[in-house]
């Protein structure tokens, strides 16, 4: 029974062991991003990077240049955003909390109050229970969760320049690594397509 690889193999439509040769290249790395393509997608010469790495790390960068040309008024103001936001975000998350337990202890409080019909019943009653005791106990635990502290414009300027350097230099490693990526797929890809053409070359020979 023929797969996706040697359909075409099978009605004829590939007869040239380059074409199927790229068709199965398609399950290795270099060309894995192709496995789900058309049959009849063109085998690409340039295995380029994935985009997402050059656009995180152009994010990176205009972070730091954003944040030094900064003003001492622009400093101020973000940082007293940068707080009311933090501050809505934990005045959210035990608002939250606080809701789920209440949900969980109301439906609690109504399993205890249900008289199973029979003894075999009992089991039953007992795993509701101790599905939502569980459920508290894992949704409600009290995490050390404290009130975020104001920080002075100072303050939060270095800690934001820091946090966005280390994000910076992870961006550049990442994106050096899938250039290196590519680049290896690439040369992968042309040995590849180099020895079918010295086979094509000798078969032609014959």
């Amino acid at each position: 029974m023929p797969n996706s690889y040697t359909a075409g193999v099978q009605d004829g439509t590939v007869t040239d062991l380059s074409q199927y040769a790229l068709l199965c290249a398609r399950a290795f790395g270099a060309l894995i991003s192709m496995r789900d393509d058309r049959m009849d997608a063109p085998t690409p010469d340039l295995i380029e990077p994935g985009p997402c790495y050059a656009e995180a790390l152009s994010e990176a960068t205009a972070r730091i240049d954003e944040l030094k040309r900064m003003s001492p008024e622009d400093i101020e103001f973000a940082s007293k955003r940068f707080h009311a936001d933090a501050l809505a975000a934990w005045e959210k998350r035990q608002q939250d909390k606080a809701e789920q337990r209440a949900r969980y202890v109301a439906m609690l409080e109504k399993v205890r109050n249900w008289s199973p019909p029979t003894a075999d019943h009992e089991p039953f009653k007992s795993f509701m229970v101790d599905q939502i005791e569980k459920s508290i106990e894992w949704d409600c635990r009290e995490f050390p969760d404290p009130e975020p502290t104001t920080p002075t414009p100072k303050d939060w300027h270095i800690e934001q320049l820091v946090a966005a350097s280390r994000r910076l230099a992870m961006c550049e490693g990442a994106h050096r690594e899938e250039v290196e990526r590519a680049e290896s797929k690439t040369k992968w890809l042309t040995e590849l397509r180099s020895s079918l053409d010295e086979c094509a070359d000798k078969e032609a020979s014959k």
